[in-house]
């Protein structure tokens, strides 16, 4: 867990040194008990996340020839296998964690994004769907589907989902994918600029955002 608390340390701050000790203490743990599951899948993340995808796949391997039951190691195989280009793999093994922890939002949206990533937005949207009614005050879900419905060309409907994501909590993707509807479907460009602009103020480390807002601010009118 202190590994896994480290890796998404970094995950927010992009600072190396929380890499080092969240594989540290996943090793330490093996050491420990080499039969945990949990290890071997926060390793598996850790190896996804630096890119290192066949290593994570074995690591997620390790954990589910421990415990073939486990829904965060079929989540995170799924992860690496799309990765590595494996795609009906990884779609199957996407589906396989929700059949194994059915009332779980996270892996309806993990395949929802799945889906979204190759094209298939009508079914992203349909995950997406379950992890708001799964979890009603699930920040994320709401930001996700709105994204899904951008795509399809549902803007009305996007904007609502964003509203509602921030309605629960100010978010850094809900302002992100509310300045994307603002700046490229409805052309309100300051509008926009507005949004990333309260996006940075909650992570300023993200640098797409960043570049957003220099579009922004660069086809907002002069005054």
């Amino acid at each position: 867990a202190l590994g896994e608390a480290f890796w998404r340390k970094y995950q927010v701050t992009k600072e190396l040194k929380w890499i080092e000790k969240a594989t540290s203490n996943c090793f330490q743990a093996i050491q420990l008990n080499e039969e945990l599951s949990a290890a071997y899948v926060t390793l598996g993340i850790i190896q996804t996340g630096r890119g290192l995808y066949k290593e994570a796949v074995a690591q997620f391997q390790k954990a589910l020839k421990l415990d073939h039951l486990n829904a965060d190691a079929y989540r995170g195989l799924a992860d690496a296998y799309e990765a590595l280009g494996d795609i009906k793999p990884a779609e199957a093994t996407y589906e396989k964690a929700i059949e194994l922890r059915p009332n779980y939002w996270a892996s309806y949206n993990n395949l929802g994004g799945f889906y979204f990533r190759h094209g298939r937005y009508q079914e992203a949207v349909s995950q997406f769907q379950q992890v708001v009614m799964l979890t009603p005050d699930n920040i994320r879900g709401y930001s996700n589907l709105g994204g899904a419905y951008i795509r399809l060309g549902k803007w009305s409907e996007a904007r609502q989902m964003f509203e509602r994501s921030l309605e629960i909590k100010p978010n850094l993707g809900a302002y992100s994918n509310l300045g994307t509807l603002y700046f490229y479907y409805e052309g309100r460009y300051s509008d926009a600029a507005r949004m990333y602009e309260k996006a940075l103020q909650l992570n300023d480390r993200d640098y797409r955002v960043w570049g957003s807002l220099a579009s922004a601010y660069y086809w907002t009118p002069s005054e």
